[in-house]
């Protein structure tokens, strides 16, 4: 059993990462024309793209710190011009979501009482406690913590 996974994985492992990708565009593509309405499938797309979210800073932020760190005593200009990109792509992103919050502006409220009309104490009870739960868990899933406040479901 074990020597059959093992000459599994090395097979594997010996295919080309673009080729792989390809496959698993191949399959997801597949299994789409098969199962139209299964939901389910896109579990597996959510989580990797929610993972990539996850880890693409702080792999960015660590390979920039370990360079810096196993620098020689002159850092040469490739490595100057490395570090200044990163921080003008970093500033005009947030420049850019500046922007895109003054085209787009969002109402968020944060208060349960004040969202429902009602005066009074915000205290969540049993319906309310599920639905505030359900927006939290489906906003965490689709990193789209807007969603929290304009999502009616």
């Amino acid at each position: 059993m074990t020597s059959t996974l093992n000459k599994l994985v090395s097979r594997y492992n010996s295919v080309s990462l673009i080729v792989r990708i390809v496959i698993g565009m191949i399959i997801g593509l597949i299994l789409a024309l098969i199962c139209p309405g299964a939901q389910w499938i896109s579990l597996f797309g959510d989580l990797f793209v929610g993972a990539l979210k996850a880890i693409a800073p702080i792999l960015v932020f660590v390979l920039v710190s370990s360079a810096l760190v196993q620098g020689q005593e002159k850092l040469d200009s490739r490595f100057a011009l490395v570090l200044i990109l990163y921080l003008v792509s970093t500033l005009l992103a947030s420049v850019v979501a500046v922007i895109g919050s003054f085209m787009f502006p969002q109402t968020l409220v944060l208060n349960v009482a004040a969202a429902e009309g009602r005066k009074g104490t915000a205290c969540l009870h049993g319906r309310q406690k599920r639905q505030v739960t359900r927006k939290l868990l489906r906003a965490y899933h689709y990193s789209n913590y807007t969603r929290l406040y304009n999502d009616s479901k």
